[in-house]
């Protein structure tokens, strides 16, 4: 599933669920889905090496996640849409949770995270908030 969506075999670790796997209500079906952050290393090496622009230090830059389906299937989305050239690299949701505040009616969820995986990182943690639609929709 990761190498289908971001288009490149991923050749080291996979981490997911780093927490717990959110539950959250489609609106559109009003069945429980699950939400996971997940990780992939899609390029190996220290701390010299030079990497593709869409990794940090070889892991997937695109903040993905993923919707575990009632009927047990899963699809993947990133946080902040498909990364690319300009957008910041969130690596990994490490955090989710439906909004707690009033204003929200609990329509919108929140996403924070980041994981240096060991490399040196400075100013790297990021929370992203969007409708509950839009984290459930199609598009990646």
């Amino acid at each position: 599933l990761l190498q289908k969506s971001w288009g490149t075999a991923v050749r080291g670790s996979i981490i997911a669920a780093y927490s717990d796997m959110m539950p959250l209500k489609d609106p559109a079906t009003g069945r429980t889905v699950h939400i996971a952050g997940v990780q992939g290393r899609i390029e190996r090496g220290g701390k010299d090496k030079k990497y593709r622009r869409d990794t940090f230090f070889g892991w997937y830059a695109g903040g993905s996640y993923l919707i575990r389906e009632s009927d047990r299937s899963y699809r993947l989305k990133e946080v902040n849409g498909r990364w690319a050239p300009g957008k910041p690299k969130l690596v990994a949701p490490r955090a989710s949770v439906v909004s707690p505040f009033p204003d929200d009616a609990g329509g919108q969820v929140y996403f924070a995270g980041f994981d240096a995986n060991f490399f040196p990182a400075l100013d790297t943690a990021w929370v992203f908030r969007a409708p509950v639609e839009t984290v459930l929709s199609a598009a990646p």
